[in-house]
């Protein structure tokens, strides 16, 4: 009984503070200072998330090409080989 009564106590605590962050934010958003920072975040974010799109993309076509060369006949050794070049990119 005492898992669940606290359980149930995290689940009170979790949506009193999700309420309090929703009111913080609804005040925020008819700021307009805070208005123009989201903004000026955001696009941040974009053309940061954009650039390393583009590198992730390169990454791939590299592998991709390198797959190609390197994978034998076989699917299964070629399966093998891409499974190795995928571990050691992400690395």
């Amino acid at each position: 009984m005492a898992g669940k009564t606290k359980r149930l106590a995290k689940a009170a605590v979790t949506l009193a503070a999700t309420a309090l962050v929703e009111k913080a934010i609804e005040k925020a958003v008819k700021d307009r200072r805070v208005r123009r920072k989201v903004a000026e975040l955001g696009k941040a974010a974009g053309k940061r998330a954009r650039t390393t799109g583009k590198a992730a993309g390169r990454k791939v076509g590299d592998l991709a090409r390198t797959a190609r060369k390197r994978a034998p006949g076989t699917r299964r050794a070629a399966a093998r080989t891409i499974k190795k070049l995928v571990k050691a990119a992400t690395r």
